[in-house]
């Protein structure tokens, strides 16, 4: 929960602020729905940062995912949470231990940092509950056994509150379908992180990426809002090559030199050419975020 929460949070305190009436939002590959999840928690607990904000039911959150056993899991309230205690990986504020402890973590210091009166409210407690077992429970086996899912061994399973399980919606749809089946007609927030390389990946030569872009440039009315993620931006891309270069000598060269190239992928000429402006890292510093947000939200122009 709260991945990249240096992005996820003043990117919904940013939504606020250039949407105070509401707006709906579109989350693309929600996997196990931690981050639309994340992200109605942020925008319900951003609505006690003053008495007049917007209720956090004016922003709508669509969420799909190409996975049908991933979207049944979630849709019965359970999400498996990584118990490995993870040490930091450079800075020595960056939040350590479980990732439900690391989540609390980073709430509890954005809120302190934003000045939010309720500090102590900024935590994953009200939202979800753990499991006395570690293993799945029986309603969240039942839908990893119909739909043959792997269970991670090193994670601990927590149920999700019915007020942040019908925050959100549960939709299987390919990307590709849903912007087809239902266009986007007025002003939206479009979550699309950490998927523009697999698109690519999957088959280079076919350009889905720019065909992406080019529907949602198309669709998206001027002011719309991308999110993009961490392994889209360059720096990512390029952080994923060192490692795959890394490991050059366990793969064969061929087969290495592929994987290299269907990571070639430069979303940001691809965004601009679409007709969207990044939004400066310096308007998601005031709102609490830092560096690691340049590159991550773009306009529509």
């Amino acid at each position: 929960m709260f991945r990249e929460p240096n992005v996820l949070l003043p990117a919904a305190l940013y939504i606020r602020q250039k949407f105070p009436q509401g707006v709906p939002i579109r989350v693309y590959g929600s996997s196990d729905w931690s981050e639309p999840w994340s992200l109605s928690m942020a925008m319900k607990l951003s609505q006690g940062l003053a008495p007049d904000m917007t209720p956090a039911s004016q922003y709508p959150i669509d969420a799909t995912e190409l996975s049908e056993g991933r979207v049944a899991v979630a849709k019965a309230g359970f999400i498996a949470l990584d118990e490995n205690r993870v040490k930091p990986d450079g800075s020595p504020n960056d939040p350590t231990g479980t990732e439900y402890e690391r989540a609390n973590q980073s709430l509890g210091s954005f809120a302190q940092k934003v000045g939010a009166p309720n500090v102590s409210d900024w935590r994953l407690d009200g939202f979800m509950t753990r499991e006395p077992q570690r293993h799945p429970p029986a309603e969240a086996r039942q839908q990893l056994d119909t739909f043959n899912l792997p269970t991670q061994s090193n994670a601990h399973w927590y149920r999700v509150s019915n007020d942040l399980r019908d925050s959100v919606s549960y939709r299987h749809a390919t990307i590709q379908e849903d912007l087809r089946q239902n266009p986007i007609t007025k002003p939206t927030v479009v979550f699309m992180r950490n998927l523009w390389v697999y698109l690519n990946a999957h088959n280079p030569k076919n350009n889905e990426p720019q065909l992406v872009a080019q529907t949602l440039g198309q669709q998206m009315p001027k002011g719309s809002l991308l999110v993009v993620g961490e392994l889209d931006t360059p720096s990512g891309v390029q952080r994923t090559k060192d490692v795959l270069q890394a490991l050059g000598k366990q793969i064969p060269a061929n087969i290495l030199q592929t994987i290299l190239d269907k990571q070639a992928l430069d979303l940001p000429g691809v965004l601009t050419r679409a007709g969207f402006e990044a939004v400066p890292a310096s308007e998601l510093r005031v709102l609490g975020g830092n560096d690691e947000a340049e590159g991550r939200l773009w306009v529509k122009k």
